[in-house]
């Protein structure tokens, strides 16, 4: 069972009354990861000035429409809890199979609550929602490549120099003349095996190491990798590179799946979100327009 979930001043009145909410419609955030449990989903980020948690089951899609709910099947519940200045919102939206039902509550007090016109849910179905939890919620989370990553297409890959997994150096100086699939994962993001499967089938295929490389970058200690492998019952051919919160705090990278195509100049050619199922054949033309110059 997946735990770890890839982590804002006006009155209450105003809160209440659902206007202009100023700078607490500002969601910028520190830190922002997925978290499985089940059936049930959980996002949380935070902030020094925010925080916010929203917790769904599988069967909850979000729309750009508001209330933002496409459907929610049988009777399952989108719950949001979001702290700025010590005033807190917490919404329940639930389904009874046919229409859908409201719980807000600001600060202890239940106050009415029509999504259209409340301003607070507007900000944030605007901001986080939608862009931080694309539909179909279906082990798919699409952000916006500017806010999981400083890195872009052209950009040279940062330099560092870290040790493997076996305690061997790796630094950046290795890329030059080579293309590098770079992959940065959490253990505990949803479907990790199923990525490792399909990266083990792409180093298979691509077995000269003196024309490409595989390297993957994970926060989480050497010991823990190798017991979660262990534990899955699977190898993970790529170089590991543990210990690498530090270099990915660097890079701003907060969301994972991140998966990056560098060239034999260290230049990214890709750089792409979610799972690798989702975009394996993307990938894959990337990696051939590469390999055959």
């Amino acid at each position: 069972m997946y735990r770890q979930l890839t982590r804002s001043t006006l009155s209450f009145l105003l809160f209440a009354c659902s206007t202009s909410l100023g700078a607490q419609n500002r969601y910028s955030f520190d830190h922002s990861e997925i978290r499985l449990e089940g059936a049930i989903k959980e996002f949380w980020a935070h902030s020094p000035e925010r925080s916010i948690r929203i917790k769904w089951s599988h069967d909850v899609w979000l729309t750009d429409k508001i209330p933002g709910i496409d459907s929610i099947s049988g009777y399952t519940a989108l719950e949001i809890l979001d702290t700025y200045d010590e005033i807190n919102h917490y919404l329940r939206i639930r389904s009874s199979g046919t229409s859908l039902h409201y719980t807000y509550i600001i600060n202890g007090m239940a106050t009415a609550f029509k999504p259209e016109r409340n301003q607070w849910y507007l900000s944030l179905f605007d901001q986080v929602l939608y862009p931080y939890l694309k539909s179909p919620l279906h082990n798919r989370f699409a952000r916006k490549l500017a806010e999981i990553s400083k890195l872009k297409v052209g950009d040279c890959f940062p330099y560092f120099k870290m040790p493997d997994i076996n305690k061997d150096i790796t630094s950046a100086d290795d890329f030059m003349g080579k293309i590098s699939i770079l992959y940065f994962w959490n253990l505990k993001q949803d479907g990790w095996t199923k990525d490792i499967a399909l990266l083990n089938f792409l180093r298979e295929k691509y077995p000269d190491h003196s024309k490409i490389q595989f390297i993957a970058f994970s926060k989480k200690t050497d010991r823990h990798i190798k017991r979660a492998l262990k534990n899955q019952k699977t190898d993970f051919l790529f170089q590991q590179i543990p210990n690498s919160q530090s270099l990915q705090n660097r890079l701003n990278i907060h969301y994972w799946p991140l998966c990056i195509l560098v060239d034999h100049n260290q230049r990214i050619t890709y750089i792409k979100t979610g799972s690798i199922g989702e975009h394996l054949p993307e990938l894959q033309k990337n990696i051939e327009s590469l390999y055959s110059k």
